[in-house]
């Protein structure tokens, strides 16, 4: 197998959520293995979002246009470039509500790194949650990878069982 440097993370063994923290903002990264059109595709289409992140997913890809889903996230999109960039208000009342995140994705060595960049947090226990190693974004990058590399997605429950 081969291995990649990127910054000081070895890509070839890049099986988990990084996490990095500036201020009150947050930065999740990710290796996954398909190009970023498959996983941009994940990431923006109903079907998909119900197979890995949660149910009746709801999507408007379209600056200004919204989506939503049955776990109270909803939100506008900001700034869309296919297979590259999603920006989007996050609008959970329960999480992190009117914060954006910065969805990026590039592509290295034959791989796609991941970044998830959330700020704007108006409380500091939002910032913490989402922050911390258990936050509902580790267990929704890893469930990605894990859909996009064809193994078995796990619910939040499940998932927090196995990582608290």
């Amino acid at each position: 197998m081969e291995t990649i440097i990127w910054g000081n993370w070895i890509l070839a063994h890049a099986l988990y959520v990084r996490t990095l923290v500036s201020g009150w903002t947050v930065i999740k990264e990710i290796v996954v293995n398909p190009a970023p059109l498959r996983t941009f595709n994940a990431l923006t289409r109903p079907r998909q979002l119900n197979v890995w992140f949660t149910r009746d997913a709801k999507v408007n890809l379209r600056v200004g246009g919204s989506y939503s889903n049955r776990d109270g996230d909803k939100g506008r999109f900001l700034d869309i470039v296919p297979n590259e960039r999603l920006r989007f208000t996050w609008d959970n009342p329960s999480y992190g509500t009117n914060s954006i995140v910065e969805i990026l994705l590039k592509r290295i060595k034959g791989r796609t790194v991941l970044t998830l960049i959330h700020s704007g947090f108006k409380q500091r226990k939002d910032f913490e949650e989402y922050a911390s190693k258990t936050s509902g974004w580790n267990w929704a990058l890893e469930n990605l990878k894990s859909h996009l590399e064809h193994r078995r997605v796990t619910d939040f429950g499940e998932w927090l069982k196995k990582n608290s």
